[in-house]
Formats: structure tokens, C-alpha cells, sequence
């Protein structure tokens, strides 16, 4: 059997005491003393986080769609004042990730319009230093959104793992 075929059966039998019982060792797994699905309790508890991983998501997908990224940056910015805990820590995290990021791109796409303004080619020697200067600038919007990528995804596993993150205004890449 599979794991995905194992997972499929485990929600087919959600909530069903009885076909648990046909199935012994899947009863121990997903059921506990009082005969309630496991399933549900550990649905519930991933409910309580869906917030901050949905917000993880607009930042990631922000990479690509930036209002994504700044709607992100506004839940964030909007939730990061919460009594400290785990989701205060979190969206703490997000803000100043998706803060410096933003200042990031802007600054890139402000170079990017300073360069065609006051370098405008025109030979073919200027028109190919041109290019190398937005391939160097495509080269660091890439960096930028490698270390938006690796911090959300990091943000993602610790929030999974109902763990605060101890220093939220970090600009390491990979927090603790």
C-alpha cells in the first residue's frame, strides 16, 4: 500500500467507527479513548494556523504576482501587533520579510527606469551594456525572491510544527 493510498483511507474513514473496527490497526492510530477520530482533533489544531500559513502563501505567491505580496504585507502588518505567541511571532516575521522585500523590488525597478532614462543606447555597444545592466538587476530581483522563498518556507515548517519564532525581526535567512 502506498501513502497515498493510506491517506485516501484514512479520510474515506473519517468519522466511521465501525469500518475502523473491520481495520485494527488503523483503530489505535485514529481513534482515541472516547471513540472520536484523531483526524478531526489534528483538523482543528491545523485550523488554528491556517491564517499564518495562508498569509505564508500570498507572500510566496507574491514573488510572482506582486499585489499578492502586498496584500500580504498589510494582513501582516495589520495582525503582527497580537499578544505575543506563536501568530505574533509569525506575522512579526512575514511584515519584515515582505517590507524588505518590497523596498527590494522598488528599488530595482526604480534602477531599471533610471537606466533607460539616463543611459538611453544609442549604438549597438550601448544597447548591449544596457542588457547586462538589467541582467544584473534580473540577477538580484532573483536573489531577493530565493531569500523571500527560503524564509516562508522556513516560516511554514516552524508554524506546521506549532513553534514561535524566537527572533521575528531576523533578516538571516534561516530563523531559529
Amino acid at each position: 500500500m502506498t501513502f497515498l493510498s493510506l491517506a485516501a483511507g484514512s479520510f474515506a474513514l473519517k468519522g466511521r467507527a465501525k469500518d475502523l473496527a473491520t481495520f485494527p490497526w488503523l483503530h489505535d492510530r485514529f481513534l482515541n479513548k472516547e471513540g472520536v477520530s484523531g483526524m478531526e482533533s489534528s483538523i482543528d489544531r491545523a485550523a488554528n494556523g491556517s491564517a499564518v500559513a495562508r498569509n505564508y502563501a500570498f507572500v510566496l505567491i507574491g514573488g510572482i504576482v506582486l499585489p499578492f505580496m502586498a496584500f500580504a504585507h498589510f494582513i501582516a502588518r495589520k495582525r503582527r501587533d497580537q499578544p505575543a505567541g506563536l501568530e505574533q511571532s509569525h506575522y512579526a516575521f512575514q511584515y519584515r520579510t515582505t517590507s524588505l522585500a518590497l523596498i527590494g523590488l522598488l528599488a530595482v525597478a526604480l534602477v531599471a527606469i533610471a537606466i533607460m532614462i539616463w543611459m538611453p543606447s544609442q549604438t549597438v555597444v550601448q544597447h548591449r551594456q544596457q542588457e547586462m545592466w538589467f541582467i544584473q538587476l534580473g540577477n538580484i530581483s532573483w536573489l531577493v525572491m530565493l531569500w523571500i522563498a527560503v524564509r516562508c518556507i522556513r516560516g511554514l515548517y516552524l508554524s506546521a510544527a506549532g513553534r514561535a519564532i524566537q527572533h521575528p525581526k531576523t533578516l538571516w535567512i534561516w530563523p531559529q
